[in-house]
């Protein structure tokens, strides 16, 4: 409060702002934003997860069952956009969920992509039957399908039931079509 000149040092920001006066994400989980719902927000509060606010038309299965997909083994949130790169770059099936991802523009946003295993948890615990305020994000009583090969399996991938209000993950054959509900970052 008693200074009287700017020394670079940025102690004490406005709330909401970061010290180059650039406002802060105000976004909460369950809010509408940037093309969906908000689902996660990283512990800076500035960047996060949005799933889009309806399933893919149809539904699609991960495809080429039998191949293991070099590097579509990431679990964690924030390796689902990588998982759908590796799935569509290796593998030539047409179409698939990670192909269909990629070709999506919806609300005004082009940058879908399947979730990792755990963005699917996430989004299942947050906005889905799990969630505090229920299934916000109006997800079917069915199996989704994330971007995670299930432990280098060639023929399993990580899915989990939203029927309930408990987690049923488990590994569903790739050949098999699946839920889709995509998302992108912010």
């Amino acid at each position: 409060p008693e200074a009287n000149q700017d020394n670079g040092s940025c102690e004490y920001t406005q709330q909401g702002y970061d010290c180059d006066g650039i406002e802060l994400s105000q976004y909460q989980v369950g809010d509408l934003a940037e093309g969906g719902i908000v689902f996660y927000i990283d512990e800076t509060g500035e960047h996060g997860l949005i799933a889009a606010d309806e399933d893919l038309p149809e539904m699609y299965p991960w495809g080429c069952s039998g191949s293991v997909m070099s590097g579509a083994d990431g679990l964690v949130i924030g390796t689902g956009l990588q998982n759908t790169l590796d799935i569509v770059s290796g593998c030539s099936e047409y179409p698939t969920a990670a192909s269909m991802a990629l070709e999506y523009d919806y609300n005004g946003y082009s940058d879908w992509y399947l979730p990792s295993f755990d963005e699917l948890m996430e989004m299942f615990n947050t906005i889905g039957n799990a969630g505090p305020n229920g299934n916000v994000g109006s997800f079917k009583d069915d199996w989704y399908i994330s971007s995670s090969e299930f432990e280098n399996n060639p023929t399993n991938v990580w899915i989990n039931n939203f029927s309930d209000t408990f987690p049923n993950p488990g590994g569903g054959h790739k050949s098999i079509p699946n839920n889709v509900r995509l998302i992108r970052s912010f």
